[in-house]
C-alpha cells in the first residue's frame, strides 16, 4: 500500500509539473527576485560605502597611502640601528607586504653647539659669547632626488685627526644661504656638546643641494627637513643664542654618523622616522572594515615590536569613521525601501502559491482517498517550494552582484564612477540576506500547504456545489473605485504639491 501511494505521488508530481509549469516558472522568478533583493540590500549598502571610500582615497594629495612611523628614541649605535630597521622590515613583511610600495627613513640626532667659519666656538675662558646650534640628520635616497647647486654628495669616508674625526656633509639651500650662516662648500664646522668641551667632531661641507622636483612625492613629507624651525630649548649655561635663529641642519651618511658622533659622544640618542608608501589601488580592493582592521593591525604589531612607536595614517581613520557615519544615516531609508520591495514581492509569491494550491486541490483530495496521510500530502506541497527556494537562494547573490555592479553605469552614478561598474564584494551578509528571505518563502509554502493537507473530499464537493458568493467589495468594483481615487490623489500631489483645490470663484 505504501509503495502504491509513493508511486501515485510521483505520478501526481510529474503531472503537476507538466500542467503548472508556467505558474511554477512565475513563482520561481518571484522567489528569485525576493531572495535577490534580500542579498542586494547589504550588497548595495556596502557598495556605496566602498565607492565613498575609493573616492576619498583618490582625493588624497599623493598617489599612495602614506604611513608615518615615529619610533622611540634609540641609542646612536649600529646594533640599535639594525634592530630598528629589521623590526620595521618584519612588520612590513607580515602586515602590509601585499600593498607595500617602498619607504624612506629619517634619523635626527641631538642638538649641538656649532662653530661656523664666521662665528667660531668660544674658548675655555670666554663667556657669554654668541653661538649657533645645529644637528646632524640622515635621509635615505637623498642623492637620488636632489640637484647639487655646488659640490657633490657626501661620502662615507671618515678622516681621523688628533683633535677629532672629520666627516663629510651636505646642506640644503635654505640653511646654506641663510644670512646667519652663509655656508659654502669647503667650510669646516665644529660640533661640541657643551661650552669648553674638548670632544669635537669636525664636519666638512662638500655640497649644497636643492630638491630636483619639489612636487615629487618623495618631498611630500621630507621637504620640511630642509627648512628647520628655531629650537625652543634653552641654551646651555655660558653661551648666548640669537633669538629665532634656525639650527644648522646637516645631512650625513648613516655609517659616518654612527662612527663619528656615536663614538665621540657616547649615549647620544636619535629619533627615527619612517615614511611608508602603500598602493592605494590595492587598498581599494578592501572594504572599509578590512582596511580599518588592516591598518590597526599594523599599528598593533609595530607597537609590540618597538614599544613607544606611534603610527600616523594621514587621517585615514578619521576618513573611514566619517564614511561609516554617513553610511549609517543613508542606510536607514535604503533598507526601508528594500523592505517595502521585499514585502511586495513576498505578497506576490503568496498569491501565486495560493493559486497553485487551489489548482491542485482536486488531486490532493484524490490522493487522500487513496490512503495518503497528512504528512505525505503536506510534503507534496513543500517539496516544490523547498527545491525552488534553494535554487533561487543559490543564484540570488550572483544575480544581485551583477545588478548592483551594472547600476554603476546608470547616469545617476556616472559622475562618481566615470561610467564604470560599482565596486562590489560577496560577503557573508549577502548570503545571509538571501537565506533569510528564502526561509520566508519556504514558510509561505508550508503555511499554504497546511489547509490543503487537512482538507476532506466532502468539504471539496460541498464547496463546488455551493460556491462562495462574490464579496460585496468586489461585486460593485469598489476596489477599482478606491484605486482610481488613489490615482487622482497621487496625481494631485505630484502636479500641485497639495490636495486642497479651489473652485471657479476661489472657494476652497
Amino acid at each position: 500500500m505504501r509503495i502504491m501511494i509513493q508511486s501515485f505521488g510521483k505520478t501526481l508530481l510529474a503531472k503537476h509539473l507538466r500542467k503548472d509549469w508556467m505558474l511554477l516558472l512565475s513563482l520561481f522568478v518571484g522567489i528569485t527576485i525576493a531572495t535577490a533583493l534580500g542579498a542586494g540590500a547589504p550588497l548595495y549598502v556596502n557598495s556605496l560605502e566602498q565607492l565613498a571610500f575609493n573616492k576619498a582615497l583618490d582625493r588624497l594629495p599623493t598617489s599612495y597611502l602614506d604611513l608615518q612611523v615615529y619610533g622611540p628614541r634609540i641609542p646612536l649605535t649600529l646594533e640599535a640601528f639594525d634592530r630598528a630597521s629589521s623590526s620595521l622590515d618584519e612588520v612590513i613583511e607580515n602586515s602590509v607586504s601585499d600593498v607595500y610600495l617602498g619607504h624612506d627613513s629619517y634619523y635626527k640626532g641631538s642638538t649641538y653647539l656649532v662653530g661656523l667659519p664666521k662665528q667660531p666656538l668660544p674658548g675655555p675662558n670666554e663667556q657669554r659669547n654668541i653661538v649657533s646650534r645645529g644637528y646632524f640628520q640622515y635621509l635615505s635616497n637623498l642623492d637620488e632626488h636632489s640637484r647639487f647647486i655646488d659640490g657633490r654628495m657626501a661620502e662615507t669616508t671618515i678622516f681621523t685627526t688628533p683633535l677629532g674625526p672629520v666627516v663629510e656633509a651636505v646642506v640644503g639651500t635654505p640653511t646654506a644661504y641663510d644670512p646667519s650662516f652663509n655656508l659654502r662648500t669647503g667650510d669646516v664646522l665644529t660640533f661640541i656638546q657643551d661650552p669648553g668641551s674638548t670632544t669635537v667632531v669636525f664636519v666638512t661641507i662638500v655640497g649644497i643641494f636643492e630638491p630636483d622636483d619639489i612636487k615629487d612625492e618623495y618631498w611630500f613629507n621630507t621637504s620640511v627637513f630642509l627648512t628647520p624651525q628655531p629650537i625652543g630649548d634653552e641654551p646651555p649655561p655660558g653661551v648666548t643664542i640669537v633669538p629665532d635663529e634656525p639650527p644648522v641642519a646637516l645631512f650625513v651618511r648613516r655609517n659616518p654618523m654612527i662612527a663619528a658622533f656615536g663614538d665621540s659622544f657616547p649615549g647620544t640618542m636619535i629619533k627615527p622616522i619612517s615614511f611608508i608608501r602603500l598602493d592605494k589601488e590595492k587598498i581599494k580592493g578592501k572594504s572599509t572594515t578590512e582596511a580599518l582592521h588592516f591598518l590597526q593591525n599594523f599599528q598593533t604589531v609595530m607597537g609590540d615590536l618597538m614599544p613607544g612607536t606611534e603610527v600616523s595614517v594621514g587621517g585615514v581613520f578619521r576618513m573611514i569613521s566619517d564614511i561609516k557615519r554617513r553610511s549609517f544615516f543613508s542606510t536607514v531609508p535604503l533598507l526601508l525601501l528594500f523592505t517595502v520591495l521585499v514585502v511586495t514581492v513576498l505578497l506576490f509569491v503568496s498569491m501565486m502559491v495560493s493559486f497553485l494550491v487551489q489548482s491542485r486541490q482536486n488531486d490532493a483530495m484524490l490522493w487522500r482517498t487513496r490512503g495518503a496521510g497528512l504528512w505525505q500530502v503536506f510534503r507534496l506541497y513543500t517539496f516544490e517550494g523547498l527545491a525552488m527556494t534553494v535554487a533561487a537562494t543559490v543564484i540570488a547573490p550572483f544575480v544581485a552582484l551583477g545588478t548592483v555592479s551594472l547600476s554603476g553605469k546608470l547616469p545617476y552614478f556616472a559622475e562618481m564612477t566615470g561610467g564604470h561598474v560599482l565596486p562590489t564584494q560577496l560577503e557573508h551578509a549577502v548570503f545571509m540576506g538571501a537565506a533569510a528571505i528564502g526561509v520566508l518563502c519556504v514558510a509561505i509554502f508550508v503555511i499554504a500547504g497546511i489547509p490543503a493537507a487537512h482538507g476532506r473530499l466532502l468539504t471539496l464537493k460541498s464547496g463546488l456545489s455551493r460556491p462562495l458568493s462574490v464579496p460585496f467589495f468586489h461585486r460593485y468594483f469598489l476596489d477599482v473605485v478606491i484605486l482610481g481615487i488613489g490615482g487622482l490623489i497621487f496625481w494631485e500631489l505630484k502636479s500641485r504639491g497639495e490636495i486642497v483645490s479651489a473652485r471657479l470663484f476661489g472657494e476652497i
